[in-house]
C-alpha cells in the first residue's frame, strides 16, 4: 500500500473505524466484544457474537426487505459504502431520481429510475461474488467503447437508441442505462470524479488563464532542473515547498511568459494516476487571476508561516490557494489535507525540525485536555527516526477524535488516533476493513488489544469505555506493542 493510500485509509478511519475494549482480569468490563470474518473487523455488545464469524452481512435491514432512499448517496451511506459511485450531473430531460435499496441472496442491490415511457433513465449497483457479475449487458453491433477516467475503465454500448455503461468496483457492478449519446453517458460517468475533466483541471491550475501554455503567444522554457531554478530566473520572491509524498517523484518545471503574466508551472503523475501540480502566477494590472474549481464544500481557512491558505475540495481532488507579494499560488492533486498541510508548512520551515520525539507525548496529552479525553492514552516511546504531525481535533456529531500522524525519510509511517464516541450505537456500526489473517488478542496492562492485518498494514485497536484507541501502520508487530506497552509505563 502507498503511503498515500495509507492516509487516505487512515482519514476513513477517522469516521468508520471502531475500537474494542478494555478487560481487567480477563473479564469485559464495557459491554464492547471484537467481532471479525475473513474481511472485516468490528465491535459487539452480545458475548454470543464474539470472535470469528464465517460471514457478516452488515446490512440496514433484512434479506428480502426493500426500502426507498430520497438520493442515491443516501442509499450508498446505510449500505455503508464509501465509494466513488454517484454521479454529479445527468441531462436536464431527466427529473430526480427515485431510489430504492434491497438486500438479496447475492448481497446489496441498490436501484434508481428517472423519467418514464421512452426517456427512462436508469442506475443500478450491484454486488457479487467471487465468481464475478452474473449480468448480461445486451449491445447491438456497434463496437464497445472503453472510456477511462480517474484510473477507471468503463464500458459503454449501445442498443438500438439506448447508451449502456457498465464498470466493476471492489465486489460492485455498476450500470447506468438511458436514451442518450454516448458524449452524454461520458460526461455522466465523468462527473462521478469531477465536474470538469482532468484536461481542464490542469489548464487551470497550472496556467491561470486557462490556455495551453504549449500554444499560447509568447515564450516558453521547459525542464528546470527545479522550482525553485524557475522562481530565481522569473524573479517571483517567493519560496517552494521542501516536502512532498513519497509517492510522487521528480515534478516537471515549465515557466511560461505572455502579456500582462508569467507563470510557473509543475507537474507529477504516478503510474497510479494520482498526480500533484504547482503554478505560480504574477499578473499585470486588470488581468484577472485564475477561477478555480471547487465542490459544494466550504473552504478550509489555514494559516502557516503568517499566511492564509484557502484549502478547497473539488470532489477526488485537494486544491490549496493563495496570495503572498502579489504573486497566485495554487497546489492541486490526489492527495490528503494533512498532506496538503504539510506541503504548505515546509514551505515556511527554512530548516526548522520539528519538534523532537520526547516532546510527542505532551503535543498529543495536550490536544486530549482540550477535547476533555481523559484516562491513558498517550505512548512515551516511539521508534526512532520518525517525525510527527501536529496533533489534529476532529468534531461530530457521534464522537470527538485526536490523531497524530507519524513518518521517517523511508517508506515507514504509523498513526494513532483517539476516537470517543457519544453512544454504543455508534460504536457497533462501524468496521474495519481486515484481510484472512487471524485476528491476535494482546494483553498490555489492563487492556485488551486487538491486532489484524490488511495485506501490508497492521491495525491495533481497543478501548475504554466509549473512548477507543487505534494505532496503525506498517511498522512490525513488535514495534506497535512496545508503543502500546509504553502507554501504561
Amino acid at each position: 500500500m502507498s503511503r498515500r493510500a495509507f492516509w487516505a485509509v487512515a482519514a476513513v478511519i477517522a469516521v468508520l473505524a471502531s475500537m474494542v475494549t478494555v478487560q481487567a482480569f480477563g473479564m469485559d468490563i464495557f459491554g464492547f466484544f471484537g467481532r471479525w470474518t475473513d474481511e472485516q473487523f468490528t465491535f459487539t455488545g452480545s458475548a454470543d457474537k464474539a470472535g470469528y464469524q464465517e460471514k457478516d452481512r452488515n446490512y440496514p435491514f433484512a434479506e428480502g426487505e426493500t426500502a426507498e432512499f430520497s438520493t442515491l448517496d443516501e442509499a450508498l451511506e446505510a449500505f455503508r459504502i464509501n465509494l466513488p459511485l454517484v454521479p454529479h450531473w445527468f441531462p436536464e430531460r431527466f427529473g430526480e431520481l427515485e431510489v430504492t435499496g434491497s438486500v438479496m441472496p447475492s448481497g446489496m442491490l441498490i436501484f434508481a429510475s428517472s423519467g418514464e415511457g421512452e426517456q427512462f433513465l436508469t442506475v443500478e449497483y450491484s454486488e457479487f461474488g467471487e465468481d464475478g457479475p452474473a449480468v448480461v449487458v445486451e449491445k447491438d453491433k456497434n463496437e464497445t467503447i472503453v472510456y477511462e477516467t480517474n484510473g477507471m475503465r468503463h464500458y459503454i454500448v449501445t442498443d438500438h437508441g439506448d447508451c449502456r455503461a457498465a464498470w466493476t468496483v471492489d465486489n460492485i457492478l455498476c450500470i447506468i442505462c438511458a436514451p442518450i449519446t454516448v458524449e452524454e453517458m461520458e460526461r455522466i460517468i465523468g462527473s462521478i470524479y469531477s465536474d470538469i475533466d482532468r484536461k481542464r483541471m490542469i489548464e487551470l491550475i497550472y496556467t491561470g488563464n486557462g490556455g495551453d501554455p504549449a500554444l499560447a503567444s509568447g515564450e516558453e522554457k521547459l525542464h528546470y532542473r527545479s522550482i525553485e531554478e524557475a522562481l530565481e530566473e522569473f524573479q517571483l520572491d517567493i519560496a517552494a515547498p521542501k516536502w512532498f509524498p513519497e509517492q510522487f517523484g521528480e515534478l516537471e518545471v515549465t515557466g511560461t511568459v505572455m502579456p500582462g503574466q508569467k507563470s510557473i508551472y509543475a507537474w507529477v503523475e504516478t503510474d497510479q494516476k494520482d498526480f500533484l501540480g504547482i503554478s505560480y502566477a504574477k499578473y499585470g494590472e486588470g488581468i484577472p487571476g485564475t477561477v478555480i474549481e471547487k465542490d459544494g464544500n466550504s473552504p478550509v481557512l489555514y494559516e502557516s508561516g503568517g499566511v492564509r491558505h484557502y484549502l478547497l475540495t473539488d470532489h477526488n481532488w485537494r486544491k490549496a490557494a493563495w496570495i503572498q507579494d502579489g504573486i497566485e499560488c495554487i497546489i492541486g492533486g490526489t492527495v490528503t489535507e494533512e498532506e496538503m498541510k504539510r506541503i504548505i508548512d515546509s514551505i515556511y520551515l527554512d530548516g526548522e525540525k520539528e519538534a523532537p520525539s520526547d516532546e510527542y507525548a505532551g503535543l498529543l496529552q495536550a490536544a486530549l485536555d482540550e477535547c476533555g479525553i481523559s484516562g491513558e492514552f498517550v505512548p512515551t516511546w516511539y521508534p526512532e527516526g520518525f517525525e510527527a504531525s501536529e496533533p489534529e481535533i476532529i468534531r461530530t456529531s457521534r464522537s470527538d477524535i485526536v490523531n497524530t500522524m507519524f513518518q521517517d525519510a523511508g517508506e515507514r509511517f504509523f498513526s494513532i488516533r483517539i476516537h470517543r464516541y457519544h453512544s454504543s450505537e455508534d460504536v457497533e456500526s462501524f468496521i474495519f476493513e481486515k484481510d484472512k489473517t487471524p485476528v491476535e488478542q494482546y494483553t498490555s496492562g489492563t487492556k485488551t488489544v486487538y491486532i489484524l492485518s490488511n495485506n501490508d498494514t497492521i491495525t491495533t485497536t481497543w478501548s475504554d469505555g466509549l473512548i477507543f484507541e487505534t494505532i496503525c501502520g506498517n511498522l512490525t508487530v513488535e514495534e506497535f506493542k512496545k508503543i502500546i506497552d509504553s502507554i501504561d509505563s
